[in-house]
């Protein structure tokens, strides 16, 4: 099989995590699924973990239908239960490319990663497990930022932590949300925000409209300006990165034109 399926394990909830599974939908050539309890509310003393673990099979199985595969999305409740799903099925996973863990400055996320480094290892060979470090200080290196997990990487040799993807802090994530920007298509450079601006200032728009429009605007730069970092980043994990013209060709964008923003 030619499917390849990414699993990518988030250790919190806010904004930056779940704006990285965006990132890598944008460029991964297959669909995206997540895990989700199966068994019925009601059942007996441990069956909702059990339920969860019948998820993640279901969910990745769901993956195998696609030719790309695709990205397994696992929010932090569902990370025990897709790790033992992982440990149960080593051997038989074979699209599984690696497993990204997302991993924030803050403690919290850092001792999350930390356990799901530990709880993944007996399930993954050498090099399929990956880190993802977002929301870098501008002001502090990734090795002091990511203290815990750059000591535990370092000291259980599961991966060279200098080799892991790291995004820096920013607000293009919150722009893009506050503004419900089309993230890919931004992305793939094949949205054009500013010619909206344009048109409305050149029919005499109202000044409230053009103010909102050109606040648009410079929030759809702001991802612009970041597309290099995180192509870099994408690259880094040793994925295969779909292209522009495929990406056309799944959104039903003809080439060469425009697509729409939500």
């Amino acid at each position: 099989m030619n499917a390849t399926i990414t699993t990518l394990f988030r250790t919190t909830d806010d904004l930056t995590q779940r704006y990285v599974v965006r990132l890598l939908c944008a460029y991964h050539p297959g669909g995206l699924a997540c895990p989700e309890a199966t068994l019925a509310a009601g059942e007996l003393a441990g069956a909702e973990d059990a339920g969860d673990i019948a998820g993640a099979e279901a969910a990745y199985a769901s993956l195998m239908l696609s030719p790309n595969g695709g990205v397994l999305e696992v929010p932090p409740e569902r990370a025990n239960a897709t790790a033992q799903f992982m440990r149960d099925a080593r051997g038989t996973l074979r699209e599984l490319s690696c497993a990204i863990i997302v991993v924030s400055p803050c403690e919290e996320s850092q001792q999350r990663a930390i356990g799901i480094m530990n709880a993944l290892s007996p399930a993954l060979e050498a090099g399929q497990m990956r880190s993802m470090f977002v929301d870098c200080p501008s002001d502090a290196s990734a090795e002091v930022a990511f203290e815990q997990v750059f000591h535990h990487m370092r000291e259980g040799q599961s991966a060279a932590p200098e080799e892991q993807p790291v995004l820096s802090a920013c607000r293009a994530f919150q722009n893009a949300h506050d503004h419900r920007l089309d993230f890919a298509a931004l992305l793939h450079g094949v949205s054009d925000i500013e010619a909206e601006l344009v048109e409305a200032r050149e029919r005499g728009g109202s000044l409230k409209k053009l103010r909102t429009l050109a606040r648009r605007v410079m929030a759809a730069r702001s991802v612009i300006a970041m597309v290099p970092e995180y192509t870099r980043a994408y690259d880094l994990l040793g994925l295969k990165r779909l292209g522009t013209e495929e990406w056309q060709r799944g959104r039903g964008v003809a080439p060469g034109h425009l697509a729409r923003q939500d």
